[in-house]
């Protein structure tokens, strides 16, 4: 895989080395000829739940993401019968993880940082996210293995942490499913579970054709729980 020239704009000889089903993504996805981003704003609506037995709520988040060094910000809401219930705030930067939760913007119910587990979920997060700019997987701190011709291996090496996650594709190239082990929280105690996210739906922001609308689902032992389901509004690129 060749690096970026001063230029920024990704060219064939950018994807040599990258597992075919990478290559084919990337195609397309449009990235040949375009300028590498150095960063994103993504911002989408949807449906959120805490676990099974609690209600749905109404969900509008926006993030930004930086590729170099890598980092994000998400800030979200949370509304039930159209009530403002919830905010949260997730923050990714220089290595470190940061997750803090306000009911009815007020109150802190939760304030996380500085652990393992937290950090490792972060940066499942990131690797996964990367589909809506997609450039970020010619970083230099993304690894790739080729396991077929329809899955890979991303592994995301920052500071002195590592995670790896599976992209799945199909024949047109798009990516259908992310699934890594993940640790999840469940009354202050973090255990792994299987994490995925189908995407079904494409559309084109900006000069990049990206997943619009998809699910996160939590795989544990007695049931599979969908608890995001979310809609991509808007992406800009390389924002002031």
């Amino acid at each position: 895989m060749q690096v970026l020239d001063a230029s920024g704009i990704i060219t064939h000889d950018m994807l040599a080395g990258l597992p075919e089903p990478v290559r084919r993504y990337l195609t397309y996805s449009q990235l040949l000829g375009n300028i590498a981003v150095k960063n994103a704003r993504v911002m989408y609506t949807g449906e959120f739940r805490l676990s099974a037995d609690k209600p749905w709520m109404q969900m509008q988040a926006e993030q930004f993401y930086t590729v170099d060094p890598p980092s994000f910000e998400w800030n979200a809401g949370f509304k039930f019968l159209g009530i403002p219930l919830m905010s949260a705030c997730d923050t990714y930067r220089d290595g470190n993880a940061h997750m803090v939760g306000k009911l009815a913007n007020l109150f802190t119910v939760f304030d996380a940082h500085d652990s393992k587990e937290l950090l490792q979920g972060t940066m499942i997060r990131y690797l996964q996210e990367m589909v809506w700019f997609p450039t970020a997987y010619l970083s230099p701190y993304i690894t790739w293995h080729e396991v077929d011709d329809h899955c890979a291996d991303a592994t995301f090496v920052y500071y002195d942490s590592s995670v790896t996650g599976r992209f799945y594709f199909d024949d047109m190239g798009r990516v259908v499913n992310f699934v890594a082990e993940r640790y999840a929280e469940n009354n202050g105690d973090y255990h792994l579970h299987t994490w995925s996210t189908p995407m079904t739906d494409y559309a084109t922001f900006g000069d990049f054709r990206v997943p619009r609308t998809g699910l996160a689902i939590w795989q544990f032992p007695d049931e599979d729980l969908i608890y995001i389901k979310l809609t991509v509004n808007d992406i800009q690129y390389d924002v002031d």
